[in-house]
């Protein structure tokens, strides 16, 4: 078997790879590539093979360029009028074929570059990936590396899991970017996922209020000092309520201490790309 992967190449992956050892780790990853080449000879190129299609294409265009040529020489023979139309039909169908099996000799040709380009790239990426791990959490990392030797290899995946990465590895992500990556992979929007774990805006929040306290007054079912918290707090903040408290909800620390639930942008953000990467890892392999 042609081997496309050295252990060096995947080492770091290595940890999440249970019980495998050097050479068990390199032969699976050969067989998920060799997986890989059957499925894009199958349905994106659909050549079963490639290199057989390109000898059948060359000898069809030389055959019947050959047909092409007798039947040019074949018309120098004095025929009569009404043959000629039989003739000139001959000649334009040898000529047709022969146009055809060039131009699938140039498709078939095109196809294998194609595959050859798919698996070099398909190779970068397994390599990128290993050096990518290390920053990366032991749980997320392990859900790649499932997918990775058990589910069908395919270049869109593998360019959605690289953007993975590289929204982990940034610590200044735009909004833009994580709602793109997250609309490429059918996961949580913005706007859904703060409805769905309810954080509220301050300055959303503070309209709700101000509307329920002219309609309501005194009755609002809003406390004053959850009103008062809020004002002290930067509009673009982003907070979670407890409605049984009337008040910020709270985080318990590792020390044992509480904080409030309040999000700066940034920090809204960030739980914002975590939510949509677990999101992400998870489906990878449903």
């Amino acid at each position: 078997m042609k081997k496309y992967f050295e252990y060096e190449d995947i080492k770091t992956l290595h940890s999440y790879a249970f019980d495998l050892n050097e050479e068990e780790l390199t032969n699976l990853f050969n067989k998920q590539l060799d997986k890989f080449k059957n499925e894009i000879n199958s349905y994106e190129l659909n050549l079963k093979d490639p290199e057989e299609a390109i000898k059948n294409a060359q000898v069809k265009v030389d055959s019947t360029k050959a047909a092409y040529e007798r039947a040019k020489e074949d018309t120098k023979i004095v025929i009569k009028p009404e043959d000629k139309k039989v003739k000139e039909k001959l000649e334009n169908d040898l000529k047709a074929a022969y146009e055809r099996a060039q131009e699938e000799l140039k498709e078939s040709q095109e196809a294998v570059k194609q595959l050859e380009s798919d698996i070099q790239l398909t190779i970068n990426y397994i390599k990128d990936f290993a050096n990518e791990t290390y920053s990366v959490s032991t749980e997320i990392n392990e859900k790649i590396f499932n997918w990775l030797f058990f589910k069908p290899w395919n270049l869109e995946t593998f360019e959605q899991i690289e953007k993975c990465y590289e929204l982990i590895n940034d610590k200044n992500s735009f909004l833009g970017e994580l709602e793109e990556f997250a609309d490429e992979n059918n996961l949580t929007s913005f706007s859904d996922f703060c409805i769905e774990e309810e954080y509220k805006k301050v300055e959303d929040l503070l309209e709700i209020i101000d509307e329920d306290l002219q309609e309501n007054g005194l009755e609002t079912k809003y406390h004053f000092d959850l009103i008062s918290d809020l004002n002290k707090r930067h509009e673009s903040d982003y907070v979670r309520i407890n409605a049984y408290y009337n008040g910020f909800s709270k985080i318990k620390q590792a020390d044992g201490t509480e904080i409030e639930e309040v999000y700066d942008d940034k920090e809204i953000k960030e739980l914002y790309k975590h939510y949509i990467i677990e999101e992400f890892v998870n489906d990878l392999n449903n």
